[in-house]
């Protein structure tokens, strides 16, 4: 069975995604992306090196977890880095990125409108 909900937010995506390429005069620090999990609705925000995800709850609207990710060294996404102390400044400077991206942050909140 089709989910009509995850595939109209991930056309959404992809249309953000590819109006945000192609509308801008400046290099981005990322692209923002919505995964619908279970329970859950992850945020993301990738540049060149990292990605950085958010995991909502979609019942307490509350952060639940958070991955990062050193493409540079893990290629594949198996060693979330956002706990290691090295990482914090990264794990600082991609939160703010996310937060402050704000055609990402109205993707966001359409997107949990769909779902809340």
């Amino acid at each position: 069975m089709i989910n009509i909900k995850s595939l109209v937010l991930s056309f959404c995506a992809l249309i953000f995604h590819t109006s945000i390429l192609a509308s801008s005069d400046k290099p981005r620090e990322g692209a923002v992306t919505i995964r619908k999990g279970w329970k859950d609705i992850g945020y993301s925000v990738r540049n060149e090196r990292y990605r950085y995800i958010e995991w909502v709850h979609t019942e307490t609207k509350k952060v639940i977890g958070r991955d990062l990710f050193d493409y540079q060294i893990d290629p594949h996404e198996t060693q979330n880095q956002a706990m290691n102390p090295d990482y914090a400044q990264v794990l600082e400077d991609m939160t703010q990125v996310l937060h402050n991206d704000t055609a990402g942050l109205k993707l966001l909140q359409e997107s949990l409108k769909l779902y809340f």
